[in-house]
C-alpha cells in the first residue's frame, strides 16, 4: 500500500512524533500486557519479568549514551544523574525478588529471559548495541528521548488508574 502524505516539518518535534507515533501508541496500549500493566494485573512474576527486561533495554541504552557522552549530538542532553534508570530499575527488581541487588541477575527470571528472550525484545536491545558500536551513534538520541519521555508519560497512565 503506498500512500502520499506530506509531513509539515515546520511543527515542533512534539508534535511530530505525538502524530507520527499515534498508532503504535494505541496499540501498545491496547495490547493485553498493556492493558494488564495498567490495570495492574500483572501478575508479580510477570510484573517482574517486564521491569528485568526494561533494565536491560535501559542498561544497553545507558552504555550507550556514557561510551559516546561528547558526541555533539548526544552531548547536550546527557545527564545520567537526572536520567539513569538503570540503577532505580536494579533496586526495584531485587526489591521484589527479595535478594540483594548483587544477585538479582543470577535469578531464574532473569536467566529464563536471557536463555530465550523474547524476538521483539531481542532486536530492540541488538539494535541499541549496534548503535552504540556505530561510528555515528547520534540515533541513541531518539531511543533516549522515547525510553526516558514514553516511559515517564506512561508511568503517569497507570499512576491514574
Amino acid at each position: 500500500m503506498v500512500t502520499n502524505i506530506s509531513t509539515d516539518f515546520s511543527l515542533p518535534v512534539s508534535t511530530l512524533l505525538r502524530t507520527g507515533t499515534a498508532v503504535a501508541h494505541q496499540a501498545a496500549e491496547n495490547s493485553q500486557g498493556g492493558v494488564w500493566l495498567t490495570r495492574g494485573e500483572l501478575d508479580r512474576e510477570e510484573y517482574i519479568r517486564f521491569l528485568v527486561m526494561l533494565w536491560h533495554i535501559y542498561d544497553t541504552l545507558e552504555r550507550g549514551l556514557e561510551q559516546h557522552a561528547s558526541h555533539p549530538v548526544l552531548q547536550p542532553t546527557y545527564n545520567p544523574t537526572l536520567l539513569a534508570r538503570a540503577p532505580s530499575l536494579a533496586l526495584d527488581i531485587s526489591f521484589l525478588l527479595q535478594v540483594p541487588e548483587s544477585s538479582w541477575q543470577s535469578h531464574p527470571i532473569n536467566a529464563t529471559l536471557l536463555s530465550s528472550p523474547p524476538q521483539a525484545f531481542a532486536d530492540y536491545t541488538s539494535r541499541l548495541r549496534e548503535l552504540s558500536e556505530s561510528s555515528d551513534p547520534s540515533g541513541l538520541l531518539a531511543h533516549a528521548y522515547v525510553r526516558y519521555l514514553g516511559d515517564l508519560s506512561g508511568g503517569q497512565v497507570i499512576r491514574r488508574h
